[in-house]
């Protein structure tokens, strides 16, 4: 249903055009970043993680494709070898492509790749303000193993 493809140096650029401000975004969102200091620390927060860019190692950059070829979104997955365990960073399908049944087959998808490249294991984090998300890790079969909560006064 649909396909991980490793993203191109052009695909990298817009996918990092996206990323940069969403994250920034739901920071802001969250309660954990001033929206005036977001975007400088998102871009410093992800540039930190990807140095080398495409080549940065244990990092995989994927263009997720409705099986015809259509991008329909993005995946970046990091994998630890020593400790046979993955993380997905981020998993986005453009907007039009969402509702679809999609987001889970490219849960899917990303679990096999990981299970390709060695992990036992895939953790990720979802903001508390992203119920779509919750849902659909929730439908994948993941669990908390882990909750942060905060109060304002």
């Amino acid at each position: 249903m649909v396909r991980l493809k490793p993203m191109n140096e052009e695909e990298l650029q817009a996918f990092l055009d996206y990323l940069i401000p969403d994250y920034a975004k739901e920071k802001v969102e969250a309660g954990v970043w001033r929206a005036e200091e977001a975007p400088h620390l998102s871009r410093e927060a992800i540039l930190r993680l990807l140095p080398e860019g495409l080549a940065t190692k244990d990092q995989y950059l994927y263009m997720i494709e409705e099986e015809s070829g259509v991008p329909i979104g993005f995946i970046w997955l990091y994998v630890d070898q020593g400790k046979q365990e993955a993380f997905l960073y981020e998993i986005s399908l453009y907007e039009e492509w969402r509702g679809r049944g999609l987001g889970k087959a490219t849960m899917a998808a990303m679990e096999q790749k990981a299970k390709e490249l060695g992990a036992k294991s895939v953790g990720l984090h979802v903001f508390g303000h992203n119920q779509r998300a919750l849902r659909l890790y929730e439908k994948s079969g993941y669990q908390a193993t882990d909750i942060t909560m905060k109060k304002y006064l």
